[in-house]
């Protein structure tokens, strides 16, 4: 019987088994390890219409949570310019809650928002930086000054202080009240 055995075989499999080592020897690459899993969110279930305390006031508002709008906003009279004494421009206005209870504030302006009028033409709304307490949540965000004295709820929170803590559910109402631990520098 003839053998099919080649020295080109014999070569092959010397080399192959002369391999095995090396190949068995090579380390191990290190697992890297896994991404670390982002904190948690905190998010609550809230009605469309929550009890809020507005800061800094500390004044108590029933405020309408609305998905459907992205800038927050509040009902304000007697909005008046001016400027502080680096030329830096603020706006000094009075905020009044259902019960009637009304705070002045001055805030630094962030921006001014034009708005669209119904009857045509447009008019500017300033928008300063406020925080809400909403359930046990402290939120910091800008806020448009408007007038709201039309709406039954004169405070309206839109998606950009809600969206990293309030799930709306829009049948329900009232779901909490406001149990925000503030410190001194948040208020």
């Amino acid at each position: 019987m003839k053998s099919n055995i080649t020295f080109k075989n014999i070569a092959l499999a010397i080399f192959l088994l002369a391999s095995l080592p090396a190949i068995a020897a090579e380390p191990e690459k290190p697992v890297e390890p896994a991404a670390a899993e982002p904190a948690p969110l905190t998010l609550s279930v809230m009605g469309w219409i929550e009890d809020v305390i507005v800061y800094p006031g500390d004044m108590p508002f029933s405020a309408k949570l609305d998905t459907g709008t992205k800038t927050s906003s509040i009902d304000a009279s007697n909005i008046e310019r001016f400027q502080d004494l680096d030329g830096k421009e603020w706006v000094r206005f009075t905020i009044q809650n259902q019960h009637g209870d009304r705070k002045t504030l001055e805030k630094p302006v962030e921006k001014w928002v034009r708005i669209k009028q119904k009857g045509g033409g447009y008019f500017q709304r300033p928008v300063v930086k406020m925080a809400l307490c909403v359930g046990n949540h402290y939120i910091e965000g800008k806020m448009n000054l408007s007038k709201r004295d039309d709406f039954q709820n004169p405070v309206l929170i839109g998606r950009n202080m809600l969206s990293k803590n309030v799930l709306v559910d829009s049948s329900m109402r009232h779901t909490s009240k406001p149990a925000c631990e503030i410190t001194n520098e948040q208020n």
